[in-house]
């Protein structure tokens, strides 16, 4: 039993690691996109549209520097409702007011629910 949960823990480990959208790399702040991303960014999100895959948010603009889980908006017991694909531009540190990004939301089905920005 000892060897199958040796074997059986990094297994299950490994495969939430690769299944999680979740994981992006580690950001260094202060943080500026190279311009050819920063264009790429500018560029794709005004076409993005409610109902659109994943995959054409990739496409239009590159993999996301976050994803972070959507919670349906109440306070308690709320429910996992999607995703949120954060698009890095300009950030001076974790949580900063000043910065510039895209932030889209996608339902569990992966379908767009929402585009915001700001700072820009």
């Amino acid at each position: 039993m000892k060897k199958f949960l040796a074997l059986a823990i990094p297994l299950l480990s490994a495969g939430c690691k690769e299944a999680s959208p979740q994981n992006t790399p580690e950001i260094a702040y202060p943080y500026q996109a190279m311009p050819k991303r920063e264009a790429a960014i500018r560029a794709g999100y005004p076409k993005i549209a409610t109902g659109m895959t994943t995959q054409d948010i990739h496409r239009l603009m590159g993999k996301p520097d976050q994803v972070r889980v959507l919670y349906e908006p109440k306070i308690k017991n709320s429910k996992q409702i999607g995703w949120t694909h954060w698009y890095l531009i300009r950030r001076e540190r974790e949580q900063d007011v000043t910065e510039k990004i895209v932030r889209v939301s996608v339902d569990l089905d992966g379908r767009v629910t929402k585009v915001d920005h700001w700072g820009f």
